[in-house]
C-alpha cells in the first residue's frame, strides 16, 4: 500500500494505492479490498474509492486499488488493509495477509503574520529603515514571500530611497520561522508617519498563495533637528566696585527633536576696548549636571560677580548639547550680554564718640561721629541717617547735626557732632550712621550702625 504525497498540507488530497498480486496457478475472481484503518497521530477524511470496486486478477498478475483521502489533522498517517476474492475454479475464499502503507506527514498550512518597525523618531532629512518581520506560524513552510508595497500614513512626511525591499522573495519556514525585509526612507516633512502593508507567498506543500493579514506599523515622529540658543543679561548696567552684578543666562531648544546633555561653557567676562574694568566670580559656578531640553523648552542659570576695577565689561557664553535624533553634537553661536559700566563707587563707614566720658548734671557733652569714604568715588550729601541716646540718664539738644551734610571725596573723612546737655544723672550712650549719595553709581549708599563709648 503506497500513500502520497509524503509531505501535504491540511486540506490537500492523499492517495492512497493498492497493490494486489496473484501469484496462484488460476485467476483470482471478485477481488475487493477491506476497508482501510487508519494509523498514525493525524487524520484523514474519505472522498473516494476505492476504483475499481471488484477486480479479477489472472494468475501471475497484479492490480491496482485506488482511493482518494482528504488530510483533515496534521500528524503522521498510514493505513492498513487488505483483499478478499475466490479461486475461479475451486471458487474457495482466498484472503491476503494485511500489511502497512509507508507513513505520510500532514502539516498545518503555511500561516503569515508580519509586523513593520520603524524608529519613534528622526529629523528632517534622515534616513532611516522600515522592517518588516515576516512569521510562519504554520507547519508547512511559505515559499515566495515577498512584502507588499508599503502605504505611507500620518501627517508627515517620507521618500523612498530603495526600490524593493531587501532581500528578495524568501522561503519562511514553518513552526514559527521568521523572515525580515528592509526599506530605506528618508524624512521629508515634520509630523507623525506609519506604514502599512502585508506579505504574500505560497504553501510550499499545495502551492496556494497564503497573505498576511494588512498591518500597520509604530508611530514615527519626524522632527526639525535640535537648535540651541543662547542670551545672556547682566543687571545692573551701571555698578560700583565691589558691588554685585547678576549674570543671566537662557537656553532655548528652538528645535523639536530633544537636545541631550546640555550644558554651558566658556563663561567669561570681555573688556570693552581698553577701559579697563574687571569682575570675579562669586558665585554659580558653571553647571555639572548635564540636561536634556526638549524641543521650545529653554532652563536659565545665574551667576554672581564682584565688581572689581572701574571700567566696562560685558559676558559672553555659549551652549552646547547632542541632538537625540542624530546623535550628534550642537552648540548655540557664542552670546554676548549688555554692557556693565563699573564705576568706583563710594563706601561709608562711621564711628561714634562721646566726650567727656564723665559730666555732672547741667554740662554739655558732645557726639562726635566720625565718617570716612573709604570707596574710590565720591559721597554727597553726606549727613546723619539716625541718632539714638540709650541708658539711664536724662538730656536736652542743644545744637546739631552740625554740618546739615557735606562731600566727602574719595578717600577722605569728616565729622558731625551733636551737642547736648545733662539733665539727670545716669549713663547714655549713642547709636548712630551715617548716609550718603554715590556720585558715580547715583545709588545712595549708607553706613552701618556703630555705638559710642
Amino acid at each position: 500500500i503506497i500513500i502520497s504525497p509524503e509531505v501535504l498540507s491540511l486540506g490537500q488530497d492523499v492517495t492512497i494505492r493498492m497493490n494486489v498480486s496473484n501469484t496462484g496457478g488460476s485467476a483470482a475472481e471478485g477481488v475487493v479490498p477491506s476497508s482501510l484503518i487508519k494509523l498514525g497521530t493525524g487524520d484523514i477524511v474519505y472522498s473516494s474509492g476505492p476504483q475499481p470496486g471488484s477486480q479479477i486478477i489472472p494468475a501471475a498478475a497484479n492490480r491496482w486499488f485506488t482511493w482518494i483521502y482528504t488530510a483533515s489533522d496534521s500528524g503522521s498517517i498510514a493505513v492498513n488493509g487488505n483483499v478478499t476474492g475466490y479461486s475461479e475454479y475451486s471458487k474457495a475464499t482466498r484472503t491476503s495477509s494485511a500489511s502497512d502503507s509507508n507513513y505520510i506527514t500532514v502539516e498545518s498550512p503555511a500561516q503569515l503574520s508580519s509586523s513593520i518597525h520603524i524608529p519613534q523618531a528622526k529629523n528632517i532629512g534622515q534616513w532611516f529603515t522600515v522592517t518588516m518581520v515576516v512569521t510562519n506560524t504554520g507547519d508547512a513552510d511559505a515559499e515566495n514571500v515577498l512584502p507588499s508595497s508599503l502605504t505611507l500614513q500620518g501627517t508627515g512626511g517620507a521618500v523612498l530611497m530603495t526600490s524593493q525591499p531587501m532581500p528578495s522573495a524568501q522561503t519562511v519556514p514553518g513552526s514559527g520561522g521568521a523572515v525580515s525585509y528592509e526599506w530605506t526612507y528618508s524624512a521629508a516633512g515634520t509630523g507623525i508617519v506609519y506604514f502599512e502593508g502585508n506579505a504574500s507567498g505560497n504553501d510550499k506543500n499545495s502551492g496556494e498563495t497564503v497573505s498576511s493579514l494588512l498591518t500597520a506599523g509604530n508611530n514615527m515622529t519626524i522632527q526639525t533637528p535640535a537648535n540651541l540658543a543662547m542670551t545672556l543679561s547682566a543687571a545692573p548696567s551701571i555698578a560700583g566696585t565691589g558691588y554685585e552684578i547678576t549674570v543671566t543666562g537662557m537656553i532655548n531648544n528652538t528645535g523639536q527633536a530633544p537636545a541631550d546633555n546640555v550644558s554651558v561653557s566658556t563663561l567669561d567676562y570681555v573688556e570693552i576696548d581698553i577701559s579697563g574694568g574687571s569682575v570675579s566670580l562669586a558665585s554659580g559656578d558653571m553647571p555639572t549636571v548635564l540636561i536634556t531640553l526638549n524641543g521650545g523648552s529653554s532652563v536659565s542659570y545665574t551667576w554672581i560677580y564682584t565688581a572689581g576695577t572701574a571700567g566696562t565689561v560685558n559676558f559672553t557664553a555659549n551652549a552646547r548639547g547632542t541632538d537625540r535624533n542624530t546623535g550628534l553634537d550642537i552648540a548655540s553661536a557664542d552670546a554676548a550680554s549688555n554692557n556693565v559700566e563699573i564705576r568706583d563707587a563710594a563706601f561709608l563707614a562711621n564711628s561714634v564718640l562721646i566726650e567727656p566720658s564723665v559730666i555732672s548734671r547741667g554740662q554739655n557733652f558732645t557726639v562726635i561721629m566720625d565718617v570716612e569714604n573709604q570707596g574710590d568715588g565720591d559721597a554727597a550729601h553726606v549727613r546723619s541717617d539716625s541718632i539714638v541716646l540709650f541708658g539711664t540718664g536724662a538730656y536736652n539738644i542743644v545744637s546739631g547735626p552740625l554740618p546739615q551734610e557735606q562731600l566727602l571725596a574719595a578717600q577722605t573723612g569728616g565729622s558731625i557732632t551733636w551737642i547736648y546737655t545733662s539733665t539727670g544723672a545716669g549713663v547714655i550712650g549713642v547709636s548712630a550712621n551715617a548716609i550718603g549719595y554715590d556720585m558715580n553709581v547715583g545709588i545712595t549708599v549708607t553706613a552701618s550702625a556703630a555705638e559710642s563709648n
